[in-house]
């Protein structure tokens, strides 16, 4: 019961480059943000020393979401609240 948690994305704002972008697209309401989830065992060989016999790039899951609030932003950091 009570409130569901909301997942959140928190992106550095290096240069101050996701400042420009959330003052010139709305504070970047509405994008929609796609993560890719990769366990360990299926990452392409080049990520380990000896290879990788079960590397698949098809085993991945993927998830989407919307930008629902810019909840901060500083110098450092813009975290967004999804939906």
């Amino acid at each position: 019961s009570g409130p569901s948690n909301r997942p959140t994305l928190t992106l550095s704002n290096l240069f101050g480059l996701v400042t420009g972008i959330a003052n010139q697209f709305d504070e970047c309401i509405g994008a929609i943000v796609r993560r890719h989830q990769v366990y360990a065992q299926y990452l392409d060989a080049v990520n380990f020393a000896g290879g990788n016999a079960k590397a698949d790039p098809n085993q991945e899951i993927i998830s989407h979401f919307v930008i629902e609030q810019l909840s901060s932003l500083t110098r450092e950091t813009a975290t967004f609240t999804l939906a």
